[in-house]
This record gives structure tokens, C-alpha cells and sequence, in this order.
């Protein structure tokens, strides 16, 4: 059980990073949203 939550809590902050960076690329590109 602890082993699995941990999983979790450092999952959903890359997904959360990675849409981040996504957008921040898109910015940089010049396509605002």
C-alpha cells in the first residue's frame, strides 16, 4: 500500500511537468492559446 501510493504522488506531478513544458513550448514557438 505505502509503496503503491508513492507511485502515484510521483506520477501525477510528470504529467502535470509535462504539460507544463508542453504549453511553455508552445509559447516559445509563438502560438498563443
Amino acid at each position: 500500500m505505502e509503496n503503491n501510493r508513492r507511485f502515484i504522488e510521483e506520477t501525477f506531478p510528470v504529467k502535470e511537468v509535462g504539460a507544463e513544458s508542453s504549453r511553455e513550448k508552445h509559447i516559445r514557438h509563438g502560438h498563443i492559446s
